[in-house]
């Protein structure tokens, strides 16, 4: 008996390739969640180890991630600049470690939740003395290229009319190196690989710190915003708990390999006054001092995890009313309230009565395409004392683009405000 004509089994042929290839694609599609990360050499945050493997506290909170949501990593080696660069044309998912400067947020989308805070450090070599930040006058000195701390240092000695010579490096170790080799009278590095740094070789830290910042992560503007979402709601979430993955590799990449340095103390520091107005950028440094003899891990825990909430950055999260529902301990202690005092209240009352209205103004206009923003402002303390903050903003929202939360970090720029008033009034004169 003849089952199908010739045309019926064309027919039937053609069904079957069409469902397979069907089937093929859409595998395909949902398989398609490689994440493309810019690595460059920033040890112990983000680094390519002697086997050609991305190691560090940035590789390995992506890992603990992409475990529990699927994902597939691709790590992208270059430079930091190169790094940049990608992630302008699109061309890499996610950038680690970097700092949310006004001039990125044009073409960057940050998270919210800090990894860990830095700040500038000035090395020098060869016995040479700096005492103070006039001793670079006309001084060649040496910066990663397009990194945050030299354009810090940039603007800082610019404040004063302080002339440098810039020399662009593509890591810090090449900064290192120029210092070591005598082709620069200084360098400029963020203070966890200047502790390294120290163990190899023969620098001298100087008295010149400034300008602590956050690190965050970063993507193309307005592309995976679910992808930082995602990332900031594994980090607020593990910050909470200390036996998390976010304190056990902090442990490891940053408590346990500062553990052979020399005493190295965390202590809120104020720079005098007779530092000639050095204190333009330093607000509040801390330090730990760790003991090389303890093999208590759990001890070793809370000390890091106690560094961690008392960074000298302030880290708010409100809901979609602006209300409170997390401030860490440096929120805190700058606006002398307890955290139960804290939650609950709604976070424009802080804001200085002239500046509220278009503080607000400028949250309201954030969208899902548009999330972030930057603004200055003044905050009103409990003693009522007026401080100048400066704020990177952040709203969350829902994949139907209802906001959800608001998440908000913010620096004390009182001093520099001084400054500023003080070298127009005597540029006047």
């Amino acid at each position: 008996m003849k089952i199908f004509d010739r045309k019926s089994l064309q027919r039937y042929v053609f069904l079957l390739l069409f469902f397979l290839f069907s089937q093929y694609f859409l595998v395909s599609q949902e398989n398609d969640s490689t994440i493309r990360i810019g690595v460059f050499q920033n040890e112990p945050l983000i680094f390519i180890d002697d086997h050609g493997q991305p190691q560090g506290v940035y590789a390995d909170i992506l890992r603990e991630i992409a475990q529990l949501e699927s994902w597939d990593l691709e790590f992208v080696k270059g430079s930091w600049a190169e790094g940049l660069e990608r992630i302008t044309k699109g061309e890499i998912d996610l950038m680690t470690s970097i700092t949310p400067l006004e001039s990125r947020i044009s073409f960057m989308d940050f998270s919210t939740e800090n990894i860990i805070s830095l700040w500038g450090q000035v090395y020098t070599g060869g016995g040479k003395q700096i005492e103070s930040l006039f001793d670079l006058q006309n001084k060649r000195v040496a910066i990663l290229q397009n990194g945050v701390n030299g354009i810090n240092l940039q603007k800082l000695c610019g404040g004063f009319s302080i002339k440098i010579e810039i020399v662009e490096c593509d890591s810090y170790r090449e900064v290192i190196t120029q210092i070591t080799e005598g082709n620069v009278f200084a360098g400029v590095v963020n203070n966890i690989k200047g502790y390294k740094f120290e163990e190899e070789f023969p620098i001298q830290r100087t008295s010149i710190f400034f300008s602590p910042f956050p690190l965050l992560f970063a993507a193309p503007k307005g592309r995976n915003s679910e992808l930082i979402i995602t990332i900031d709601n594994y980090i607020s979430s593990w910050k909470v708990d200390e036996d998390s993955p976010y304190h056990r590799i902090l442990n490891q990449w940053i408590y346990n390999s500062t553990e052979d340095i020399s005493i190295i103390h965390w202590n809120l520091i104020i720079l005098a006054a007779a530092s000639i107005l050095f204190m333009v950028t330093i607000l509040l440094l801390m330090r730990i001092q760790i003991n090389r003899k303890t093999k208590d891990l759990q001890k070793s825990r809370e000390q890091y995890r106690a560094i961690v909430e008392d960074m000298p950055v302030l880290n708010c999260r409100c809901d979609k009313e602006y209300k409170i529902v997390f401030v860490n301990n440096a929120y805190c202690q700058f606006f002398s309230k307890t955290y139960d005092e804290m939650i609950g209240q709604n976070i424009f009352s802080y804001i200085f009565k002239e500046d509220r209205n278009e503080v607000e103004k400028k949250v309201e206009l954030l969208t899902i395409e548009n999330p972030t923003s930057m603004n200055i402002n003044r905050n009103i303390l409990e003693n009522g004392d007026v401080r100048w903050i400066q704020w990177i903003n952040r709203a969350l929202f829902d994949k139907k683009g209802n906001r959800t939360a608001f998440q908000t970090i913010g620096q004390d720029i009182t001093e520099i405000k001084k400054s500023e008033e003080e070298l127009y009034k005597s540029r006047r004169i």
